[in-house]
């Protein structure tokens, strides 16, 4: 395990050599998590996430709908799952929505697409002790992640350690653990699924963040996520929270790559 900057750096190996030491130290984990499904318009796919979830053992499960026209918040409701409507749009009103429901000292967020499998929330376990954020990173099946989405995936995440001294791999992932009273402290300003690097720019700067290996699967249903649009908003998003949290980090990699740039063209002039 290494530590620089607040942030902790762990290997999948170091993650399950740890696992059952931590659950020793705390067995009743699951009782202390609340697992937040967000929903809307996943009829094709809640009731099996809901299934995965509930055999795991989760005791505390709530799910945020944001106004779902077709039928998942009857078939919610007969899982005799807790069922809320998000007040505000997008997955950022889902989460607040959801901040005002949780009573247990964390709580996991994770996509109702079948994307991500319940079983994989345990590896998040061993490092909440030490991180207010924990985040589920793909780094298995990424071949159901369409060419363009890794793409941007990758740059998203290039951009975003750049600005806050990281080194994640996924901090646009759909499966996290938050501690929740930090989570209750995040002023939050996005809307949309820019809301993921919100959350880590908070974690990053006023916390700490890290990451472990899970698995990732084909999407059941219409994808929401519009790639180039909701890219731009990722990217505009980390813009604007590194000239708020790190200015100085912003204006320095901004500075270099202008002078970067202006060289570059100066030296193309010169050898014409």
């Amino acid at each position: 395990m290494e530590k620089a900057s607040g942030i902790t750096s762990i290997n999948n190996n170091s993650t399950r050599n740890k696992s059952s030491t931590h659950q020793e130290y705390y067995p009743h984990i699951r009782d202390a998590v609340t697992v937040v499904i967000p929903t809307l318009n996943e009829e094709e796919a809640i009731s099996h996430v809901l299934q995965d979830v509930m055999t795991e053992g989760y005791n505390h499960v709530l799910v945020v709908d944001g106004d779902s026209k077709d039928n998942t918040i009857e078939i919610v409701k007969n899982h005799g799952i807790d069922i809320v409507t998000q007040k505000s749009k997008g997955k950022t009103g889902a989460i607040k929505a959801a901040l005002e429901h949780i009573n247990t000292p964390y709580f996991v967020l994770i996509d109702g697409d079948c994307t991500y499998n319940a079983k994989d929330i345990k590896q998040l376990f061993p490092l909440v002790e030490y991180n207010k954020q924990v985040i589920g990173a793909r780094t298995q099946g990424r071949e159901n992640i369409s060419k363009v989405n890794r793409f941007g995936n990758w740059g998203i995440n290039k951009i975003f350690n750049l600005f806050f001294n990281t080194n994640l791999k996924d901090v646009c992932s759909g499966l996290y653990m938050l501690e929740t009273n930090f989570a209750k402290e995040i002023p939050f300003t996005t809307e949309g699924f820019d809301v993921e690097v919100e959350i880590s720019a908070f974690a990053a700067c006023k916390g700490s963040i890290s990451e472990t290996r899970v698995d990732y699967y084909p999407r059941v249903g219409v994808q929401k996520l519009r790639p180039l649009r909701d890219g731009v908003k990722i990217v505009s998003t980390i813009f604007r929270l590194g000239v708020k949290h790190r200015p100085l980090k912003v204006l320095t990699v901004t500075t270099a790559t202008m002078l970067f740039f202006a060289v570059l063209a100066l030296f193309t002039l010169s050898i014409h």
